[in-house]
């Protein structure tokens, strides 16, 4: 688990004005099949998967309740 500032690098930029200030994190296996149920179930992606500087591959998105989630998993 993670707490970032909301203008963090890491996070996209049009985030820093969402009010919340929560992005849940999970780490899986595979980020393309999460993507994969995501697109099929018309999840809205703020972020498709991206490689980060500290070795692993991040997709964003935010769930019916409007909460960002970051699903990350590491790079093989």
């Amino acid at each position: 688990m993670g707490i970032l500032n909301k203008d963090h690098e890491t996070i996209p930029a049009e985030q820093f004005s969402n009010p919340a200030g929560t992005i849940l994190t999970f780490v899986v296996d595979e980020i393309e099949d999460v993507l994969a149920r995501a697109v099929s179930m018309q999840a809205e992606i703020i972020q498709d998967p991206i490689d980060l500087p500290y070795g692993q591959r991040r997709l964003m998105l935010r769930d019916p309740a409007g909460y960002v989630v970051d699903i990350s998993s590491p790079i093989r």
